[in-house]
C-alpha cells in the first residue's frame, strides 16, 4: 500500500511541475501570455502546433507597460529574439498589432518551416514584477505567394 501511494504522490508532483501546453492554431490571431516575476523567467506554458503552410511568419510583441524582452524556442532551439523595449513606462494595453508596429515595445519575427512547433518563450528583461505579451503565427493566402513568386521570378530575369 505505501508503494501505491509513493507512486501516486511522485505523479502527482511530476505532473504539477512539468509545463503546460496549449494547443495554437496559425492563423488565428493574437495569443495573449502572462508572467509573473523578474528575469529571466519561462512564461511557463509551452504552446504546440502543426504549421502545413509554406512560410509561416510567428510575431511575438511585447504590450501593456513598455519594457519587456524574449527570446523564443522552438523544440529547445533558439529562433527569435526581440528588440530591446523602451523602459518608459507608457502603455498600449492590449492592442498588439500597435505595439508589434510600434518600437517602444519590443517585438520580433521568424519565418517557421512547415511542420510540428513546441514553442516556449523566456522573459530576459522585465522592469516589472509581471507582465503581458502576445504572439500570432500568420499564414500567407496563395495570392501572396504567387505574388512573391512572380515578384523573384522578375529579379532572376533581370539579372
Amino acid at each position: 500500500m505505501k508503494k501505491v501511494l509513493a507512486l501516486a504522490l511522485l505523479c502527482v508532483v511530476g505532473l504539477s511541475t512539468s509545463a503546460l501546453a496549449d494547443d495554437y492554431t496559425p492563423g488565428s490571431g493574437w495569443l495573449k501570455f502572462t508572467w509573473g516575476g523578474g528575469e529571466p523567467v519561462w512564461v511557463g506554458t509551452e504552446y504546440t502546433f502543426t504549421s502545413t503552410a509554406d512560410m509561416p511568419l510567428f510575431k511575438i510583441t511585447d504590450a501593456y507597460l513598455s519594457g519587456d524582452q524574449f527570446e523564443v524556442y522552438d523544440h529547445g532551439d533558439l529562433i527569435l529574439t526581440t528588440s530591446d523595449g523602451y523602459t518608459t513606462g507608457d502603455s498600449i494595453g492590449g492592442d498588439y498589432d500597435a505595439a508589434y508596429d510600434d518600437p517602444k515595445w519590443s517585438s520580433g519575427s521568424v519565418v517557421l518551416p512547415p511542420g510540428d512547433h513546441l514553442i516556449e518563450i523566456l522573459v530576459i528583461a522585465n522592469p516589472y514584477s509581471g507582465g503581458g505579451a502576445a504572439f500570432e503565427v500568420t499564414v500567407p493566402e496563395p495570392a501572396s505567394l504567387a505574388l512573391l513568386a512572380l515578384g523573384g521570378l522578375a529579379v532572376i530575369r533581370r539579372r
